[in-house]
């Protein structure tokens, strides 16, 4: 049934986050991609800024299983793909 690709579709994408922000919030503090409190900003410590991959990524593996259900998705990946490719160059070489 139609119900059962939804639930099946939201526990990958659960489980992926569950696994994926402590990696990324552990990555942005080995490469020093924190956002460090100033007399202007209100958080204490340190917070990591790649939050962004910790939420498209396991987008990414939901849509992935719903892949041989819609051909559009395809298209959707790639250009996450490539944002993501796009985004990481820019943060590691400039």
């Amino acid at each position: 049934m139609f119900y059962t690709h939804v639930l099946i579709g939201f526990v990958i994408t659960f489980i992926l986050t569950i696994a994926i922000t402590p990696l990324v919030i552990y990555i942005a503090k080995k490469f020093g991609l924190v956002d460090r409190p100033n007399d202007r900003k209100k958080h204490n410590g340190e917070v990591p800024l790649l939050g962004g991959l910790a939420i498209i990524i396991p987008i990414i593996g939901g849509l992935l299983y719903y892949q041989p259900a819609h051909y559009g998705l395809t298209a959707i990946l790639i250009g996450a793909a490539l944002i993501i490719f796009l985004v990481l160059q820019m943060i590691f070489i400039i």
